[in-house]
């Protein structure tokens, strides 16, 4: 056997691995986990990064599947109007995780769960903007992109916090959960109304311990998704060196 043949095939083989793996690297460089946040402008306080969140409001790493909650602690004083409100989840979208859904769960007021139901374009999943990953935009009153959405009223009066609990699904990874009270008996919630689905199949309003929870479904882009993407290179660069381990002669014994 031609050893030097061998072992420089050998060696062309951990290249094209160690080459994949630093692919693999770039392709997962953004995702989980992400930190999520209420942001927007709630009377004279505004909240567009992480720095800006008022002390004593949640934050959520979102990591995978499972239910979350984030809150809005407002400073001292009531704020007499919301101009603009929503969850944002920076660098998490269907780019990464092709069979992504999110559900908003519920909303609260100071405490209260309020009757809520999602616009069709409540949740967008492929939010874009200059300089940016793509992320994951919640809307409950959309001050800023020109979406429309108005599910919770301008004219809400805040004097302790906001608080939205939602659901991520379809990702593929298991998340853990930062909920601490997912069956809150304090609620101003209406219990007569009637379930209502949309014949797009994006919202369902259905009962839920009593409530109307939302249970939004927006449906993810066929995309795919970047880990699965990097096995199959990974799987191309093994064939290859196959490939190339094939072509390797060995030389045959002399004749006496």
């Amino acid at each position: 056997m031609n050893l030097k043949k061998f072992f420089a095939a050998m060696s062309a083989c951990a290249v094209a691995a160690v080459s994949t793996a630093a692919m693999s690297v770039s392709v997962n460089a953004v995702g989980f986990p992400s930190t999520a946040y209420l942001c927007g402008d709630l009377g004279t306080t505004e909240v567009r990064e992480l720095s800006d969140i008022p002390s004593g409001s949640v934050t959520a790493s979102i990591s995978g599947d499972a239910q979350y909650e984030v809150e809005w602690k407002v400073a001292a004083g009531t704020v007499n109007n919301i101009e603009c409100l929503l969850v944002n989840i920076p660098e998490v979208s269907t780019s990464q995780y092709s069979g992504m859904k999110i559900n908003v769960d519920a909303v609260y007021i100071d405490g209260r769960q309020i009757s809520y139901i999602a616009s069709p374009n409540a949740v967008n999943m492929a939010y874009t903007a200059i300089g940016q990953e793509p992320g994951t935009r919640i809307y409950l009153y959309d001050g800023w992109d020109n979406t429309g959405v108005a599910d919770v009223a301008l004219n809400t009066a805040v004097t302790d916090s906001v608080k939205v609990q939602f659901t991520v699904s379809g990702t593929g990874m298991v998340g853990t959960s930062n909920v601490t009270n997912t069956n809150p008996t304090d609620t101003t919630q209406e219990t007569t109304q009637p379930s209502e689905t949309q014949s797009n199949g994006f919202i369902t309003q259905a009962p839920q311990n009593g409530f109307f929870g939302n249970t939004t479904t927006v449906e993810a882009a066929v995309t795919g998704d970047g880990g699965i993407a990097a096995i199959a290179v990974a799987g191309l660069a093994v064939t290859a060196c196959a490939a190339v381990l094939s072509k390797v002669k060995f030389g045959s014994k002399k004749k006496k």
